[in-house]
């Protein structure tokens, strides 16, 4: 069903949506739709551990015998669901056998009022328990995060607000701040933000970075002992081959000594022998004069 404004422009009536219609918002903003990304992927994070159910843009059906009464909060939550609800298309609180304990809606121009007034009536009556209001673009004059506690008979009452405008659930470990103009998760067991995309994508590029950086390190490492290995075993080929021509040299002289050796004895012998000889001579000479004179 299509709501005609002022300004002639057909919106979607967020009490009355029609089967077709994928979107309650089918206008909404890049900032609603950035806090509403963050919102459930945060909350997916610090509650699926625990086997609580979280959704984004699921048909939430009231009535069972009416197919066409139901919404579509921007995020929905139902504690120890995980495993029964995971996977399915709608969420029928008479099959599950409970509401979702805990919704969210962010303030959009098509469901403004009925965010802030129609909606969380409804949900209360349903026997949703807590119910959150965010206005993403600080737009529409109202606290950027709001919570409140719903009642069976449609009425509700406020959370309390922290010192630092947090707004605390009483059914989960979350707490909703305005933290830079922007929605922050915080899981209140910690006390730590759960990250933007943004910010973990940044922390992932540094991680990568750092992660590159040490294995280039390490290839350098490994390059720089290969190097070395490398000249060592430069240094101790060289050390043999300067050893093995030590050796060669040394056997050279050794070689050359006994020659030498060899070549002194063998004057010796031969000094000797022609000592002898010119001995013998002398004496033959000697001998032969004697006997002339007989």
């Amino acid at each position: 069903m299509l709501l005609q404004t002022a300004t002639g422009v057909a919106l979607p009536d967020p009490m009355h949506l029609e089967g077709w219609e994928e979107q309650d918002e089918p206008l909404a903003s890049d900032p609603h739709s950035d806090e509403q990304t963050y919102c459930f992927t945060a909350l997916r994070y610090l509650l699926n551990p625990d086997g609580h159910y979280v959704s984004m843009d699921r048909w939430l059906r009231l009535d069972p015998h009416v197919p066409s009464d139901k919404l579509l909060p921007d995020f929905l939550i139902a504690r120890h669901l995980l495993a029964q609800q995971w996977g399915v298309d709608e969420y029928l609180p008479w099959v599950v056998g409970k509401a979702p304990e805990v919704l969210g809606e962010f303030l959009s121009p098509s469901s403004e009022k009925a965010d802030q007034g129609e909606k969380p009536e409804r949900y209360g009556k349903l026997g949703v328990q807590e119910y959150f209001l965010f206005d993403p673009d600080g737009k529409y004059h109202v606290p950027r995060i709001q919570g409140w506690r719903l009642h069976r008979d449609g009425s509700r009452t406020a959370l309390p607000r922290r010192a630092d405008g947090g707004i605390d659930s009483h059914l989960l470990p979350v707490r909703f701040r305005l933290m830079d103009d922007h929605v922050g998760v915080i899981d209140t067991r910690t006390g730590e933000l759960a990250l933007r995309y943004e910010d973990v994508q940044r922390l992932l590029r540094q991680e990568a970075a750092a992660r590159w950086r040490a294995e280039a390190a390490r290839d350098h490492e490994a390059a720089a002992r290969l190097q070395e290995a490398a000249a060592r075993q430069q240094a101790e080929a060289a050390q043999r081959r300067e050893a093995a021509a030590r050796r060669r040299a040394e056997a050279a002289q050794r070689q050359a000594e006994q020659a030498q050796q060899r070549e002194a004895e063998a004057r010796t012998v031969a000094e000797v022998e022609a000592a002898q000889l010119r001995a013998e001579m002398e004496r033959l000479r000697r001998g032969g004069g004697d006997d002339s004179h007989r």
